[in-house]
């Protein structure tokens, strides 16, 4: 019964997410649980693609808690940039001192709420998933290029 409330609690987290930030932590929080339909139900959605698009995404979801189960995992989100209703954190998986694995994580804002893009760090099957945002998930892609040099050096120097 327990996990049933903090289950709920974290879905309601994540629905009222009001940032890509807020969103990608209760996403994360949601994976750590192991519970792939809740953690499914977080990620944005996309009409008219196909069965193999579907089970393509959905593995990457899976991909995504599994790497999150994992004892002591976290990630850092250093920043996050928002064009129109597309929006990418840069996040950095590696917390040992001297190392760092920095990542996108691109989101999707879908019915005025942010949604974790269940490509996760794709940009070419985002691109294809939201035919319509390519311009703006081009400019986020350039941001990030720039930012993760930028960023990488940061982290270095702790």
């Amino acid at each position: 019964m327990k996990i049933h409330i903090i289950l709920a609690v974290l879905c309601i987290q994540a629905v009222f997410a009001g940032t890509p930030t807020e969103a990608l932590t209760a996403f994360e929080k949601t994976a750590q649980s192991k519970d792939f339909e809740t953690t499914w139900n977080h990620a944005a959605k996309f009409k008219g693609i196909s069965d193999n698009m579907t089970e393509l995404l959905k593995a990457s979801v899976k991909e995504f808690i599994a790497a999150t189960a994992l004892p002591g995992s976290h990630f850092e989100i250093i920043d996050e940039k928002i064009d129109g209703d597309c929006a990418v954190c840069i996040i950095n998986s590696n917390e040992k001192k001297g190392h760092f694995d920095i990542y996108p994580m691109l989101l999707i804002k879908q019915d005025d709420e942010w949604m974790v893009s269940p490509a996760v760090s794709r940009w070419d099957i985002a691109k294809i998933l939201a035919k319509d945002k390519v311009d703006n998930y081009t400019k986020l892609h350039e941001w990030f290029n720039s930012r993760k040099r930028l960023t990488s050096r940061d982290i270095q120097r702790r």
